[in-house]
């Protein structure tokens, strides 16, 4: 006890006097920790569980209810103040009960906290808004906007009540004083936005003039010129143009805005002015903008000279035509020749060759065969709908490609849509959703199932969305996003309890292809409805199908982002003690927690052992260096999907552009200094129109580290037709050893023939992104055969074990020659 004294004395904790300890001997009765722990066990406080639900009927049982769940919300608040959240709670509890005082009181009380969290103010001006306090609402905004004037939720909220009141110069005053914060332009249109509602152009142009002034950049001057371009001045567009480039001091160097100068001048049939500005843009913009800024400028000469010229769409007709000839199967040849026929002949001539080229039928029922052909009609038919503007004929071609498709074997979805589609614009809508029911009856596919309630969503048939998601769900229920869809739909209508339900099936299914997304989407819209309760049983339910580390983690976290900090804590800890006697995988998962967990604490966390755990070895897993090594020196594969950006030409039809799959893969188990190291590489078309112009560029092995030993690192393919694909090989030598980072390989390509622009695709990274080289000297040091070592050692215990031998030998000849003449003697 003198000693703890003493302890207390030296902390120097408030409170305690500085008394000097005159009798230093030690207490006659000493405290042990078994008595520490049992006291406490004896004062251990019992937490009772809550109440069940109770019917309220009395006035005094009301006061009653009312005095204890407000001494549970005050209590709440007493413990976490910092958790908004409990706040908003009370609040509204108390605007239920028609206690708008109160309520405004716990507001009030909250803001004193959190006057940073614009969250609090939306809803206390909400709360004022439906008790029809307007005024009072517009008082708190403008204490909210004084307080966090950079907050731009308050000042559209700001502005939505004082236009929603009427008060239209008083939203003006109040985008007046949020431009004097200078906010970005999102703001700044949105006061464009504004004036222009009420027809206030020149309000509205000089608040053009005072963004470009605020925010410089070519951005803003071009929404600018198209403001003036949308309202008819065409002559004030064209000196904004000027103007910037005026400031520029003669030397403007960038391409999107000369491009769009240029193309304003376009559309305003001054194709010389435009040819005149792409010419200087050509001058100054940098080589990677100026391909594109030179095909503009082709395009553009074009037109000045005419369309075409005939005597070069003539010989593109007759070397197209000849190939159609020579194989009537080749649908590229027959795209090519049909689009330079569209420019030059008249449309009989047109007609005719499409039905040639329709003629040519795959002879194999195979989809892949079929993917060309099939956009044959499609062409087909836009340009009777389009140029020819014949109904019935498009009707014809869209029945006629139907009957030809063995819908049996396969479908495609695409024209059954485009059927329907076109039969809605002929203001047939019963006849498109007949086409479409019989679609789902003959050949259901889930592309036919999300287009068809695209449709319906669009003519806000929520009823029909409702039944088709129940059809489609029937006919594919392991499609995860269907249910998410089917579920975000109901959230949309305002149908919590049906949204819950969708989830409830959705997760009760036995098969889902994604079920992680399911799971997290369900999770996702009762966090967004502020359903704690609901979160922690749909994440206890998740962690009976799975353990999986991850879903720990994020449970832990949730329960930290609500202010749950002990609870979170358990949860790392039952997920630690469910890891303990796991695999090596285990481990690795058990020690991510722990880390979690000491990164929630701040302080580094230690597990007692269990007896029977002490001879096992540490509880927390080590890292094995060995397997971490091999795990670096692997081999690792980069896949990347390089899709095209929806640029799928002029028609406008997607899925037609050219999609490759890129892989780059080391083949070496071991990357060792000084030996050769072979890279595949392998593309692979996945689209549906040739992929052309293609440049692979590798820079993860640079001249200085590593030395090119065959292949190259830059390859250009002219061509790689739809399914096919192409493979090649570069092997390298690393000039050093240590850690070197291999990042990914680019690919540029040409999407389609009528892509506009290169599509740019990447390999995704690996994990880890560094690749060890092992010294030369190590990796034979451990993996070679060691012949001259053996041979040293060898050679060293020849003399111990070879003149022992000759000794032993040497005596048993001796005694086995003496013995043989022994025997001999006796004998005779």
């Amino acid at each position: 006890m003198a000693n703890l004294l003493c302890s207390v004395e030296k902390s120097g904790f408030p409170g305690v006097a500085n008394v000097k300890t005159k009798n230093k001997a030690p207490a006659c009765i000493q405290i042990t920790a078994e008595q520490l722990i049992l006291e406490a066990c004896d004062k251990k406080v019992t937490i009772d569980a809550p109440a069940c639900g109770r019917k309220v009927n009395e006035p005094e049982e009301v006061y009653s209810y009312t005095c204890s769940s407000r001494k549970q919300f005050e209590n709440k608040l007493r413990r976490n103040p910092g958790q908004f959240f409990c706040w908003l709670s009370y609040a509204t509890w108390e605007e239920k009960l028609g206690n708008l005082q109160r309520a405004r009181s716990v507001f009030e009380r909250a803001l004193d906290i959190h006057y940073r969290t614009s969250r609090i103010w939306l809803a206390y001006v909400d709360m004022e808004i439906r008790n029809g306090q307007g005024n009072h609402a517009r008082n708190l905004l403008d204490r909210a906007v004084t307080i966090l004037p950079r907050g731009n939720e308050l000042w559209i909220k700001y502005v939505r009540v004082e236009e929603l009141v009427g008060n239209i110069t008083g939203a003006r005053q109040v985008f007046e004083r949020w431009m004097q914060w200078e906010p970005n332009e999102d703001c700044w249109l949105k006061y464009v936005d504004f004036e222009l509602r009420y027809n206030e152009l020149e309000r509205a142009r000089s608040i053009y003039e005072r963004l470009v002034k605020t925010h410089l950049g070519p951005k803003n001057w071009i929404l600018f010129a198209k403001f003036e371009e949308h309202h008819g001045f065409i002559s004030r567009a064209r000196e904004i143009f000027e103007r910037v480039v005026d400031d520029c001091g003669g030397e403007c160097n960038d391409a999107y805005l000369l491009l769009a100068f240029a193309l304003f001048e376009e559309r305003h049939d001054e194709s010389e002015r435009a040819s005149t500005i792409l010419q200087y843009a050509l001058k100054h913009v940098s080589k990677e903008e100026r391909q594109i800024v030179h095909q503009k400028y082709i395009l553009i000469q074009k037109k000045q000279k005419g369309i075409v010229d005939d005597d070069i769409c003539r010989k593109e007709l007759l070397k197209w035509q000849f190939e159609t000839n020579l194989n009537p199967l080749n649908y590229d040849a027959w795209f090519m020749y049909l689009g330079v026929l569209e420019k030059v002949d008249d449309v009989d001539v047109i007609c005719a060759s499409y039905e040639k080229a329709i003629k040519s039928i795959p002879p194999q029922n195979d989809k892949s065969c079929w993917r060309r052909y099939i956009y044959l009609w499609i062409n087909y038919a836009v340009f009777e709908e389009l140029i020819v503007e014949n109904e019935d004929h498009t009707r014809d071609i869209y029945k006629r490609c139907l009957c030809h498709i063995p819908h049996k074997i396969f479908t495609f979805a695409k024209i059954w849509l485009l059927f329907a589609q076109f039969e809605i614009r002929q203001k047939n809508l019963p006849a498109g959703r007949k086409l479409l029911d019989k679609a789902i009856e003959l050949c259901p596919k889930d592309k036919l199932f999300r287009g068809y309630i695209e449709l319906e969503l669009q003519l806000r048939e929520f009823d029909r969305c409702r039944i088709l998601y129940e059809r489609f769900l029937e006919f594919n229920p392991a499609n995860a996003l269907s249910w998410v869809k089917f579920a975000e739909l109901e959230v949309l209508l305002g149908e919590m309890e049906r949204a819950r339900k969708v989830f409830e099936l959705g997760l009760g299914q036995r098969r889902l292809d994604m079920p992680e997304v399911l799971w997290k989407a369900c999770i996702d819209m009762e966090k967004q409805n502020g359903e704690l309760d609901l979160v922690r049983k749909l994440y206890r339910q998740l962690l009976q199908k799975t353990q999986h580390v991850k879903v720990w983690v994020s449970f832990a976290q949730f329960e930290n982002s609500v202010g749950e900090t002990q609870k979170a804590r358990r949860i790392y800890e039952e997920g630690i003690a469910h890891f303990r006697n796991a695999d090596e995988e285990g481990a690795e998962a058990r020690l991510v927690l722990v880390q979690a967990l000491e990164d929630l604490c701040g302080v580094k966390v230690s597990f007692a052992l269990s007896d029977s755990e002490q001879d096992d070895g540490p509880a927390l897993p080590r890292k094995n260096p060995g397997k971490m090594l091999k795990l670096a020196l692997s081999s690792f594969l980069l896949v990347f999907v390089c899709l095209s950006p929806g640029t799928v030409g002029e028609e406008g039809e997607e899925g037609t552009a050219a999609r490759l799959l890129f892989a780059k893969q080391i083949h070496n188990r071991y990357l060792v200094e000084g030996k050769d190291i072979l890279v595949q590489y392998g593309l692979y078309n996945h689209g549906e129109s040739p992929a052309t112009d293609i440049r692979v560029q590798d820079a993860s092995f640079p001249q200085e580290d590593f030395e090119l030993m065959a292949g190259s690192l830059a390859v250009k393919i002219d061509r790689i037709p739809p399914g096919g694909n192409l493979t090649f090989d570069v092997v390298v030598r690393p000039k050093s050893y240590g850690y070197f980072n291999f990042s990914s390989a680019q690919v540029v390509y040409m999407s389609s023939a009528k892509a506009s622009e290169n599509t740019v695709g990447f390999s995704s990274l690996p994990v880890p992104t560094q690749g060890f080289i092992l010294p030369l000297a190590e990796y034979e040091k451990r993996f070679s055969s060691h012949f001259f070592d053996w041979m040293a050692f060898l050679v060293l215990c020849t003399p111990s074990l070879g003149i022992p031998f000759l000794l032993w030998w040497t005596s048993a000849s001796k005694y086995e020659t003496i013995a043989r003449q022994g025997r001999k003697g006796k004998t005779e």
